[in-house]
């Protein structure tokens, strides 16, 4: 069963794209699904972050990507360290790569859907997926790595 509560909520960021204490920000919202272990998130584009006739514009997608993998990270040294999502301190972590496959528009009139996981996580290196669709229509596929940043 996916999560209730938006990560962003459990433990609150200034992330512009997903940080729930940025007033000016995307508001991406980021939900832990325990049974796949994937971070989902749906959001609906709005018409002002278009690109071109009725399609988003690809860095927002891009920006998607980064904070679902942004998300995801923390989540997994919670995971890996036995802690509950929210618990202090929060686990600090940064993109270190982004890499995107942009495979068709992502038109502005549905809701994206993009599903987040952990590919693998050694030392202070993670590395992880994410993928957004709207329907059965794949419009990207990204994989970043994240560095664990030591807590002071």
């Amino acid at each position: 069963m996916i999560q209730p509560q938006a990560f962003q909520d459990i433990a609150p960021t200034h992330c512009y794209g997903c940080g729930s204490l940025n007033e000016h920000g995307h508001q991406f919202k980021s939900h832990w699904d325990p049974d796949t272990e994937k971070m989902i998130c749906r959001w609906q584009p709005k018409p002002y972050q278009k690109a071109g006739p009725d399609i988003v514009y690809g860095g927002l997608i891009a920006s998607l990507i980064d904070c679902q993998c942004g998300v995801m990270a923390p989540a997994a040294v919670y995971l890996q360290e036995g802690r509950p999502f929210g618990d202090a301190p929060y686990p600090l972590t940064v993109t270190a790569n982004l890499n995107i496959d942009y495979r068709a528009p992502l038109p502005l009139d549905v809701e994206a859907y993009s599903e987040c996981w952990l590919e693998s996580f050694e030392g202070r290196k993670l590395t992880l997926a994410c993928t957004v669709s709207h329907g059965d229509t794949l419009c990207a596929k990204g994989t970043a790595l994240y560095i664990k940043l030591d807590q002071p």
